[in-house]
């Protein structure tokens, strides 16, 4: 199941080219572009300077984040429009939407803020390029097994049965570990306290939650399929831990 579309045990095959996901996949590409204006035209910093204590950013670290802004955008598009699920318009943009707020607006502008943890604004350590490395690393766990699964889903010969290979062979959750991953390193990229109170919510919800929710369905769905697959990747989350 992914991380934040409902699939229903009705929903067969790969999803097709709907309008609502097209929307959302291109409000995800225009990203880059809203906060390359953000950050190097300083329109966030001017504005919000007016009512909160800021630092402005290092140009090493805007760098960095536009960086994973591109990365990022790149994979929510390419996730609307191949991870399985009901996408309404209103629901995908809510989520373009969300991310681009409280994720890519949130380490941006997070940064700059004078907290009791300091500002995140001067030039990059190594803390800061490990986050950026494991952030990557998530996107590729998360969005890269959705692809590998988008692509088994298409194969005709492949109707019925569940895909068990790829990234999704080392472990059965892989891609919400992916999702759990980008929020750690993100906390730990900008610790300012709305993302270390905000992110384990979610977080939690979804490990202890969604995934078993999901696992139950998955079984129910592919029966002996799924305990055979149970059987050969017997890990959720990490391979040969849990």
């Amino acid at each position: 199941m992914p991380t934040f579309f409902f699939r229903s045990s009705e929903f067969k095959g790969a999803p097709g080219l709907e309008l609502s996901r097209v929307v959302a996949a291109a409000m995800h590409l225009s990203i880059p572009l809203v906060m390359y204006s953000a950050m190097y035209n300083g329109v966030v910093f001017h504005w919000l300077s007016q009512y909160i204590n800021l630092h402005e950013l290092s140009e090493d670290r805007k760098a960095l984040y536009l960086f994973l802004d591109c990365f990022y955008s790149v994979r929510w598009a390419i996730g609307v429009l191949i991870m399985q699920g009901e996408l309404t318009l209103s629901l995908g943009i809510i989520v373009a939407l969300k991310h681009l707020l409280c994720d890519e607006f949130g380490y941006g502008v997070g940064s700059m803020l004078v907290n009791s943890w300091g500002t995140r604004t001067g030039p990059l350590t190594t803390r800061d390029y490990t986050c950026a490395f494991l952030m990557i690393v998530a996107g590729i766990l998360q969005h890269g097994s959705e692809i590998q699964r988008w692509l088994f889903k298409r194969n005709p010969s492949n109707k019925g049965k569940i895909h068990t290979g790829g990234l999704f062979y080392y472990a059965r959750g892989i891609n919400h570990t992916g999702h759990i991953l980008r929020d750690m390193a993100h906390v730990l990229m900008v610790p300012n306290l709305f993302f270390v109170l905000f992110y384990p919510v979610p977080d939690y919800d979804l490990a202890c939650q969604i995934v078993p929710e999901t696992q139950n369905h998955m079984k129910q769905k592919y029966g002996e399929q799924w305990e055979k697959y149970e059987k050969q990747t017997p890990y959720v989350f990490l391979p040969g831990l849990f």
